[in-house]
């Protein structure tokens, strides 16, 4: 991360698919100007892509995939790869805000009650939270 004067922004990881696209769009409105980082959205169809307005420094990255493939795999991916750098296990940091839907995919539930031990949630936050309860 770039360093800039004062004190730097939250990181944020924003994940979900076309039919979050809407909790997407919210949470994206209540970013301070200064936050950096990634929000992912996995669509069945590139015909789904469309801008979406963020902070300067976060950055949208549309996850299209093929007919033949498991929904949510493409998020899990890049949701685990990202974390990988930025959230490491085993340490906590309040200054990192993680939203992940696709509730409807497991893998991605699972994931996403690990990010809550590791970062200030959006529930932490007043924000919209997907149901993952029940979901291994």
């Amino acid at each position: 991360m770039r360093a800039h004067r004062g004190r730097p922004g939250p990181t944020v990881l924003l994940a979900g698919d076309g039919a979050d696209l809407r909790d997407l769009e919210a949470l994206i409105a209540t970013l301070p100007v200064d936050a950096y980082g990634q929000v992912y959205v996995e669509v069945g169809s590139a015909d789904e892509v469309r801008p979406l307005a963020t902070p300067r420094r976060v950055h949208v990255t549309w996850l299209v995939r093929g007919a033949d493939a498991v929904a949510g795999t493409l998020l899990c991916s890049a949701v685990e790869a990202w974390t990988a750098e930025w959230m490491p296990d085993g340490h906590r940091d309040d200054r990192r805000i993680a939203w992940v839907g696709c509730a409807a995919a497991p893998r991605i539930a699972a994931r996403y009650r690990r990010l809550q031990e590791r970062s200030m949630s959006a529930a932490a936050m007043g924000l919209p939270v997907a149901d993952v309860d029940g979901v291994e």
